[in-house]
């Protein structure tokens, strides 16, 4: 049974306190990055949310930029004392904190514990994260593995990218009449169009679009905006398509609705590989992480179906919290400290809802 931070008898109240000292709990994904500034209490000092941070999915004046509007918002200035940083973040965004604060220990939890121990879960588990990209995490005793999680340039099936991508595809289909009609195609348009920052230029040399307003038009001007320098790469830009794809498959569209249940059907032939190779027991908890599993009931419903068509019913467990969280539920939870209403309402902003 997966072991939660709430079944310890220390209360946080009674936990000792260590002076002025400061921690940084930190999630930089491939879209957005969560901080979390944090005293020896367990209680936050300063939130912030940001850009990324990772320099394989974000040109490097912007991750500065983010990193410099971070650390803003934790109110941290140069040389300030941080006792230890942990969370996810790559070998960049490591240098930007080592070079610019005065920091005790860095630390790297990592997604996967990350993920578990937003859920309560300290111990084996499988974590099933979607978010820019996909990544099925497990363990079972010693014995660790990752499916998927190839990147952009390769599938990252399932992901938040992949959902777009495959609406991007399912509208240029669409409108040159050689795949099914969709809603897809307005909504593509409308969410690019969105984007485009000044007039648009064509981004190489090569066919000139015709003038006119005809919808095949109109689509490929907006796809080629994601090529226009912008605040956000052509990757992230397609991955924010999510929520354009789950408002049109609601709206009844049935090839936005075919992606998502496609989606969630990848996910969980990912997961079946993964416990296949670490011999997962029927009881390890999978454990939900990442934002395409928000408010996407097609995808979630196709993902459970699937698993159980391929024998497994292992318990599906949403997270309490946003996986940062988990950087300070690791950490109580190995001081034997418990949560309690305070720090439940502390984080409320850090909720996880699907």
């Amino acid at each position: 049974m997966p072991e939660n931070v709430n079944s310890s008898g220390k209360s946080r109240e009674n936990a000792e306190n260590k002076g002025k000292k400061l921690y940084l709990a930190v999630d930089s994904g491939g879209t957005k990055v969560a901080a979390v500034l944090y005293d020896s209490l367990f209680m936050p000092v300063a939130v912030a949310k940001s850009g990324s941070l990772r320099a394989n999915t974000t040109p490097p004046a912007l991750v500065e930029a983010h990193f410099s509007d971070l650390i803003n918002q934790l109110g941290l200035e140069k040389g300030a004392r941080v006792d230890e940083v942990n969370g996810t973040y790559g070998s960049n965004a490591r240098k930007m904190f080592a070079d610019f604060l005065d920091v005790g220990e860095l630390s790297f939890l990592g997604e996967f514990k990350m993920g578990l121990a937003a859920a309560g879960v300290f111990g084996d588990g499988i974590l099933a994260l979607s978010g820019t990209g996909a990544t099925i995490f497990t363990k079972n005793g010693g014995v660790t593995a990752a499916v998927g999680g190839f990147g952009a340039a390769v599938s990252d099936e399932g992901s938040g990218y992949w959902i777009g991508r495959e609406a991007v595809n399912a509208a240029i289909r669409d409108s040159e009449e050689r795949g099914p009609a969709t809603r897809l195609t307005e909504a593509v348009i409308s969410f690019m169009n969105a984007q485009i920052r000044g007039a648009y230029e064509p981004p190489f040399a090569g066919p000139v679009i015709p003038t006119g307003s005809s919808r095949r038009e109109e689509l490929r001007k907006a796809v080629f905006s994601i090529y226009r320098e912008c605040d956000k790469t052509p990757v992230m830009q397609i991955a924010s398509l999510v929520p354009a794809v789950l408002k049109t498959a609601a709206e009844g569209d049935g090839e936005a609705r075919a992606i998502l249940e496609k989606g969630g059907r990848l996910m969980a032939e990912q997961v079946v590989s993964a416990m296949r190779t670490v011999d997962a027991p029927a009881g390890l908890p999978v454990v939900l992480a990442g934002s395409v599993w928000r408010g996407n009931p097609v995808y979630f419903e196709s993902f459970k179906m699937a698993l159980a068509e391929n024998g497994v019913e292992n318990v599906i467990v949403v997270p309490r919290f946003e996986p940062v969280i988990g950087v300070l539920l690791t950490k109580m939870h190995g001081e034997g400290v418990a949560t309690d209403t305070d720090f439940e309402k502390a984080y409320e902003g850090f909720l996880y809802r699907i």
